[in-house]
């Protein structure tokens, strides 16, 4: 059986019609792709525009910074036949190099560097447009310096309900930044701000690296860029108790109406059962030049420093003085 199907298949290659099909695909082909090769020549002998960015190098010394960051690119619009532009799109990258010390001004305007482009894409091609942001490049620059200076942050946290950040919790590795650059720039910096950022429906502790702001518009270097934050997260619940009112100075025993305030704070759960009234210190102020107002003003002299959001009432009080036969200051107990 084998033997008849291979017999068989030589047999029909060699009938003519068989032949004839295999010739014609062969010449289909070869038309094929004649033709498409005159398409693509006749596309890429038409003129068209692209778009490229023709890369900006600066001849700075290291001892100088640049005051402004100058543009690393500049996006022109070419006119020119197709096969030109591909190759300016896909061999090379256009450059220009700008010397910074032999000019008579520091700014690089549109016009000149439309002219100075204009003469490194060549002849056969046309410069259309040029965008340049500012419409110049300012290459003002001086001594560099480095200096370290301490991160600050402002973040908004907004926590659930019952939760709060522990006590100076906001932790941030490294907490200082090396900057470098200009010296006229560099001497105004004391510190460099992370990104304002917000966080919402906190309950948990956020452990995570978080972006320094950028430079710009100004040409300054920083050592690292983004920093870890960390902001332990705590339960917290609130506290309610009497606190005393308590006086300094006067030599006359004084009577307070009421003797208490009502005072209200936020604590860690963990350490509600620890904080207790003698953790607080409310005092009256008295005008001793005038102690016929019996009216006091009183304000909170001391807090646990696990207390947060801490408020009393009444914040004044009546008081009473009565006179004693022996002159002694009272003094705090």
């Amino acid at each position: 059986m084998f033997t008849f199907n291979k017999n068989l298949l030589k047999k029909l290659k060699n009938l003519s019609f068989i032949k004839s099909i295999e010739k014609d695909r062969v010449l289909y082909l070869y038309a094929t792709g004649i033709a498409f090769f005159f398409w693509v020549f006749l596309k890429l002998s038409k003129s068209y525009e692209s778009n490229i960015d023709v890369k900006l190098e600066y001849n700075i010394r290291d001892q100088h910074a640049f005051i402004y960051s100058p543009p690393e690119f500049v996006n022109v619009t070419l006119g020119a036949k197709g096969w030109d532009l591909l190759s300016m799109n896909t061999i090379n990258r256009s450059s220009l190099s700008i010397d910074v010390y032999d000019r008579q001004n520091s700014v690089i305007t549109a016009e000149e560097l439309q002219s100075r482009i204009s003469s490194i894409i060549g002849a056969d091609k046309s410069l259309k447009s040029l965008f340049l942001e500012n419409g110049e490049i300012n290459l003002d620059f001086d001594d560099r310096i480095t200096k370290k200076v301490l991160i600050t942050e402002n973040l908004i946290f907004n926590f659930e309900n019952g939760y709060d950040l522990k006590q100076d919790s906001v932790i941030l590795s490294p907490d200082s930044v090396i900057i470098s650059g200009a010296a006229q720039v560099l001497d105004t910096i004391e510190n460099w701000p992370l990104v304002d950022l917000q966080f919402s429906n906190l309950s948990a502790e956020i452990n995570q690296e978080i972006g320094l702001s950028l430079p710009k518009p100004y040409a300054i270097d920083l050592n690292t860029v983004e920093v870890n934050l960390r902001v332990p997260v705590e339960q917290v619940v609130e506290k309610k108790i009497y606190v005393p009112i308590k006086m300094f100075g006067l030599p006359d025993s004084v009577v307070f109406y009421p003797k208490v305030v009502y005072l209200t704070c936020i604590v860690p759960m963990d350490d509600y059962e620890n904080i207790t009234e003698k953790d607080f210190s409310i005092v009256a102020d008295i005008d001793t030049s005038n102690l016929n107002n019996n009216i006091a003003l009183l304000r909170l002299n001391n807090q646990n420093i696990r207390a947060r959001s801490v408020r009393f009432e009444p914040t004044f009080a009546e008081f009473l003085i009565q006179k004693s036969s022996t002159t002694n200051n009272l003094v705090e107990n």
